[in-house]
């Protein structure tokens, strides 16, 4: 059975100790195993290795190494009980908040790594925003002697730095400090539940028509592109069947999704993760590709997808996942809004992939054509610069 692994990170003074314990504790009582793993840093600096005396970049080494041997240990537990999930105090790309992305690419060759693998291993990324970000008054360093960010500038600088380390990531959800400290940790646990599926794993989407900002717009306000290669499998009924591989030039990672719509915006949602090998026999039963780059940024706390097609330049589609269909969101004034599109049928993705982008022919036909019958990666035909390192 496959073990989900968790990672909950953020600023300092976040609350992640509180919430780790809590997360325990209310997954226990539904009849969860729950393996932590300590944040390897703060194991390291209390057990006496400095960063002046061993260098930065050496220690960021050691302890993607550390964290690595955590979490093989850890994932070897969960897999001796039935029901097991492993929650993480941070993960591997939290090294790259405090490093140049030079030398973080290095420490991770070190580590047989690199970054899509490095980030894309968990199952879901849950950022904790600092007090220092909009709860100051109970901003402290009293808990953890490892604390370094004494100042709220730079407490505020190092959770945006943290933050944009996993933006990419397909499950990353941003917990801010907009309620009490008890409403953040049941919204934690509620997007924990979510991704375990407690009760059913529902999608809540909301999706908006825009004009497609130039690719300097998204570089300067932190936007990292991903290819996605979307394919449609044949299905019986009203669930929705797709495969999909989403990535950059340093790798991909393949999905298995199902999903079954009750509202236009909100739909029952499984998905895992699959092996080269299964995608290759699933793509077999593919009826539509879809293909796209999308574009992932944060903006005011909230994480946003911006999906833009090469057979239309000057439209995209910007989308936002919600946990409730109330909650208010704040769009990015720097993406030009047309209109809401999300009870738009012509604007889902399983509707682009079988009739075209609205304005412009975008998919292809599988049928007998040349991904049916060559053995070849769906991504290597759509995209034959990048290099897989899966």
């Amino acid at each position: 059975m496959s073990v989900t692994q968790i990672v909950i990170t953020g600023g300092p003074c976040a609350g992640k100790t509180t919430c780790l314990s809590t997360l325990d504790e209310r997954l226990t009582a539904k009849g969860y195993k729950v393996i932590t793993v300590p944040e390897a840093a703060t194991e390291m600096m209390m057990s006496g290795i400095k960063i002046p005396e061993v260098g930065l970049v050496e220690f960021e080494k050691m302890l993607i190494e550390f964290q690595l041997a955590k979490e093989k240990l850890a994932m070897r537990a969960a897999e001796k009980y039935p029901k097991a999930v492993v929650l993480l105090d941070r993960g591997i790309p939290d090294c790259r908040a405090y490093m140049t992305d030079t030398d973080y690419a290095a420490a991770l060759a070190a580590n047989q790594l690199n970054p899509h693998r490095a980030c894309h291993r968990y199952d879901a990324v849950l950022h904790l925003v600092t007090a220092a970000k909009g709860a100051e008054r109970f901003y402290t360093c009293a808990n953890n002697p490892a604390r370094q960010e004494t100042d709220l500038t730079v407490a505020r600088q190092a959770d945006d730095r943290t933050q944009q380390a996993y933006i990419g990531h397909p499950h990353l959800r941003i917990i801010d400090n907009s309620t009490d400290f008890a409403k953040k940790i049941s919204r934690l646990c509620g997007e924990v539940f979510s991704v375990l599926g407690i009760p059913v794993p529902l999608e809540i989407e909301r999706k908006f028509l825009i004009d497609c900002p130039t690719r300097d717009d998204l570089m300067a306000h932190g936007a990292v592109p991903q290819k996605i290669v979307q394919a449609y499998l044949k299905s019986d009924g009203d669930t929705e069947r797709r495969i999909r591989e989403r990535g950059d030039a340093s790798g991909f990672t393949c999905f298995y999704t199902e999903k079954k719509s009750f509202s236009p915006i909100k739909r029952i949602e499984r998905e895992r993760k699959i092996s080269e090998q299964e995608y290759m026999t699933l793509l077999t039963e593919a009826e539509y590709v879809l293909t796209k780059t999308r574009w992932c940024f944060i903006w005011q706390g909230q994480y946003f997808e911006l999906d833009t097609f090469d057979s239309d330049p000057k439209r995209a589609l910007l989308e936002i996942e919600l946990t409730d269909e109330k909650q208010q969101i704040s769009l990015p004034p720097w993406c030009h809004v047309i209109r809401e599109v999300s009870h738009d049928e012509a604007y889902h993705n399983h509707s682009i992939a079988r009739q075209g982008f609205p304005t412009a022919h975008l998919s292809e036909r599988v049928g007998d054509g040349p991904i049916r019958n060559n053995p070849v990666r769906a991504w290597q035909t759509y995209f034959p610069d990048m290099t897989s390192i899966l």
